[in-house]
């Protein structure tokens, strides 16, 4: 991934931490798809949260105001609300195919971006499936194309959901 279509991508993205009752805090990444601050995460990373922290770009951390607006369950997809996320998201990609490289973006730390290559395997309807296995410290995290935009969310070690299926949540 270049350097710079890497640096857009990330200050796109956000980090999460996820508390959860008597647990460590764990981490998850974001993606902004909208001007009106909707993060588009997984079902799993907020799923019986009691408390969800983001760190916006700029260094600036939120918690109280955090929403969960939508969710699909089946789909492993959750859209957060945070205000004062800014305007700038991910576009999302105009073309899947099958054979492509994508990369999944985390945090894996809550504070360090890294991203891990994938080989798309099958794109059919709301789901994508990869050739290649993604680490579990990535999962929950936008997968984009080597231009930098949206292909889709990172749900599984070898599936996402695609943009379809994200297209559908918003709507």
């Amino acid at each position: 991934l270049a350097a710079d279509v890497r640096a857009a991508a990330v200050a796109r993205t956000v980090p999460l931490s996820v508390r959860r009752y008597q647990s460590p805090a764990v981490c998850a990444t974001g993606a902004l798809v909208s001007g009106g601050g909707l993060l588009l995460t997984t079902y799993e990373a907020v799923r019986g949260a009691e408390g969800v922290d983001a760190t916006l770009p700029g260094n600036r951390r939120i918690s109280q105001e955090i929403r969960v607006v939508a969710w699909d369950i089946p789909r492993n997809l959750a859209v957060l609300q945070l205000p004062g996320a800014g305007a700038d998201s991910l576009a999302p990609a105009p073309v899947v195919v099958p054979g492509q490289f994508a990369f999944a973006l985390g945090f894996r730390d809550c504070r360090t971006a890294a991203e891990t290559r994938a080989r798309l395997a099958n794109v059919a309807g709301p789901a994508i499936e990869l050739a290649d296995s993604i680490n579990p410290s990535e999962r929950a995290a936008p997968l984009i194309d080597g231009q930098g935009r949206l292909v889709g969310i990172l749900s599984a070690p070898r599936r996402a959901a695609s943009l379809l299926a994200v297209q559908e949540l918003l709507a």
